[in-house]
């Protein structure tokens, strides 16, 4: 009896020890952890991509970003030398000294930068320690690709690298949609191109001539031939008033305004037109591939130029900059056909990294409802996004 007793004693006696033991090595593995996490950035910059997934989301989510980091501060700016075309609200990191920034740009007709989901976003950015300009232009802001987008975006980037709280070696640009395609345009500036780091665009094209071939036919490339693609009314939108307001002829600028954009219910005269306007009404009620092509032949050399000026692909040489794209593969507001040209049309520089989702309604996410599909494009975005966020605080060329 006494041998069982002192026999159970040791066992407890041993058991202890163990737990004990069990208990140090715990203790032992998270002071490493967060060692890992202050002392290898790498780690630290992996946690915080974690912890900035739900600011992609909109709603009322838990965001422990929040909890674990202090508050930004915000201002907000008219940039000089934009004539006001371009207003930012400017989110820095609560002691920031010499940080990395993000120029964010919404595109045409975006959520307002005021809105929530936009400030989330932002928000969320600047707690990582980078500082975030949200850029919004006017013109865009009312449904306009104006001329000097590009430009105003140059200027922009300029402006940041004065800012004394800026690290001026570590500035990139992230965008949505055509306020991406800008940005894109704008790093191949050659004023500022050598100076960009990066460019995070999400959904984009390479070449507005195959776009606008892509919104007239209602198809997109792709590996077997042509595929249907009903793009979004707001595309078409944009783009018609695009290509109207290349007109010359105030007169049919107004005529086909009514017509196409407006959509009177009275009947249009083609006599009414000059024959440039004539031309241009037929291009953009044409439908069928040849015809399409017929009629972008009879573009002025002047629509020609203004449609290039806006074509990525095509000044893709001037590139510099780390370029990450990303693109779901139903978005009905650009062919992820158009993102896959891009990709493929980039120098060696850029460094490419392209990332196809089917996760996002446009560029909202949460579209998926199977949650192991849901975890597998998560999975993906946060790779995509880590791979940015260690560009963007230099840890990565």
């Amino acid at each position: 009896m006494r041998i069982w007793i002192s026999g159970g004693e040791r066992t407890s006696g041993s058991g202890k020890m163990l737990r004990v033991k069990l208990l140090r090595s715990l203790v032992a593995l998270m002071v490493l952890c967060v060692l890992a996490v202050w002392l290898v950035p790498q780690v630290r910059v992996g946690l915080l991509t974690v912890l900035l997934a739900p600011h992609f989301f909109p709603g009322a989510l838990p965001r422990p970003l929040v909890w674990a980091t202090p508050r930004p501060e915000v201002g907000t700016a008219v940039i000089p030398g934009t004539e006001g075309h371009v207003v930012a609200d400017v989110y820095r990191p609560a002691g920031c000294d010499r940080c990395p920034a993000m120029i964010l740009f919404l595109g045409v007709n975006p959520l307002p930068r005021s809105d929530p989901q936009v400030t989330t976003l932002a928000e969320g950015i600047a707690r990582t320690g980078i500082v975030t300009v949200v850029a919004e232009a006017r013109p865009l802001l009312e449904g306009n690709i104006h001329p000097d987008a590009v430009g105003d975006l140059v200027t922009v980037f300029q402006w940041v690298e004065q800012d004394g709280d800026v690290d001026p070696n570590h500035i990139g640009f992230a965008g949505f949609c055509i306020g991406a395609v800008l940005e894109i345009l704008a790093a191949e500036d050659e004023r500022i191109a050598d100076h960009v780091a990066y460019v995070n665009a999400f959904s984009v094209y390479a070449d507005a001539m195959d776009l606008l071939r892509a919104i007239l036919t209602e198809s997109q490339p792709g590996p077997n031939g042509a595929e249907p693609w009903m793009p979004s009314d707001l595309t078409k939108m944009v783009f018609f008033r695009h290509m109207i307001g290349l007109l010359q002829s105030e007169s049919d600028r107004l005529v086909l305004s009514q017509a196409l954009l407006e959509q009177r219910a009275a009947p249009l005269d083609p006599a009414a037109l000059s024959p440039q306007g004539g031309r241009m009404l037929a291009l953009l009620r044409s439908s069928s591939p040849d015809e399409v092509n017929r009629f972008l032949a009879t573009l002025p050399p002047n629509d020609l130029a203004a449609l290039n000026s806006l074509s990525p692909a095509r000044r893709a040489d001037r590139l510099r900059a780390h370029v990450f794209l990303m693109h779901d593969v139903d978005d009905t507001y650009l062919p992820v056909a158009g993102a896959r040209q891009l990709a493929a049309s980039l120098p060696p520089a850029a460094r490419v990294r392209f990332t196809e989702f089917e996760l996002f309604s446009h560029v909202v996410p949460g579209r998926v409802e199977h949650p192991v599909k849901f975890m597998g494009e998560m999975v993906k975005l946060l790779s995509h996004i880590y791979g940015v966020m260690l560009v963007a605080h230099g840890l990565a060329d």
